[in-house]
């Protein structure tokens, strides 16, 4: 390698080329699990992240909020092909985030629809084997890119 190269993670190579569904995956594969707030942190430095954009599972049940929809769009197709689940965690790990909802907090998904809306704190995790039926990257997931010269990383 030359020493003005630099290896990224693939998740990065594949933000950076367009494949955001694909590198949402890989991200959540090295990773294990993520709350929406790591994941938009991770990908800022490559992409707009940060929106007034929600994911809902289910009426009434915010489980993500303050997305772009450059980065929502993915992550309800990925939802919705089962290769990203989601866990409910404790709110203590989205910490001090001032943007956090201003509506109630549950603990686990409802039997019931709740009649007003409702926060479900989240984590994402990659379905196991996942990384697999990405079939469609370049780059194999065990190798890192190579950042091109005169590219900086942030």
């Amino acid at each position: 390698m030359n020493e003005r190269q630099i290896a990224l993670p693939v998740w990065i190579g594949l933000t950076l080329q367009g494949r955001l569904s694909a590198a949402i995956v890989m991200y959540l594969a090295s990773v294990k699990r993520a709350s929406f707030l790591d994941l938009q942190r991770a990908f800022a430095p490559y992409l707009p992240v940060w929106g007034n954009k929600a994911i809902l599972a289910g009426e009434n049940v915010c489980i993500g909020w303050g997305l772009s929809e450059v980065l929502l769009e993915p992550l309800q197709q990925l939802l919705t092909a089962d290769l990203v689940h989601t866990a409910p965690c404790s709110p203590h790990v989205y910490g001090a985030y001032v943007n956090l909802p201003k509506i109630p907090v549950i603990r686990t998904f409802p039997n019931k629809t709740p009649k007003s809306p409702v926060w479900l704190p989240t984590l994402l995790v990659a379905v196991p084997g996942a990384e697999a039926k990405v079939t469609s990257l370049v780059v194999p997931p065990d190798t890192g890119l190579l950042l091109p010269k005169g590219f900086r990383k942030c």
